[in-house]
Formats: structure tokens, sequence, C-alpha cells
């Protein structure tokens, strides 16, 4: 089984996603950026577009307007509009 790490989303009313996730790619302002587990901190603007995690062999998607990242090596929160 792949490491796993924490992920959080959070809009501006509410928390949509709280768990632990093994893969994310999400839409930066640079193009598409992928994140595991040990991921080197980080800070990163998005753009509109799909946000994907893959939690225990499934993948699950969520459509953004845009938003921040911020990455630990063991947890990612990501600010979003949706």
């Amino acid at each position: 089984m792949a490491k796993q790490f924490e992920l959080e989303i959070l809009t501006p009313s509410e928390r949509i996603f709280n768990g632990m996730v093994s893969s994310l790619v999400m839409p930066a302002e640079e193009g598409y950026w992928g994140v595991l587990a040990g991921h080197m901190p980080s800070i990163a603007k998005l753009k509109e577009g799909k946000v994907r995690a893959r939690i225990n062999e499934e993948e699950k998607e969520w459509i953004i307007k845009g938003g921040y990242a911020w990455v630990e090596r063991e947890k990612t929160v990501l600010l979003v509009e949706l």
C-alpha cells in the first residue's frame, strides 16, 4: 500500500474533505502539480480545474475555480472556491 498523507479541502463556508490520501493532483498556475507523502513543503496558487485525490484505490474529484495549496510533508491543505 502506498504511503498516505492527510488532505484537508476548505471553502470559505465549509470543509468539504478531510482524510488520508495516497496521491493528489491539482491545477497550479504553472500546470498540474502532483503531491505524494513526504513532498517538500510548498505553497502554490491554484487555477480553475480538477483536483484529483486517490483514496484507497479509488479516485475522488472536485472542480475548483481557484485557490491556494499549502503542502507539508504529512499534510496538505487546499483553500478553494468551488
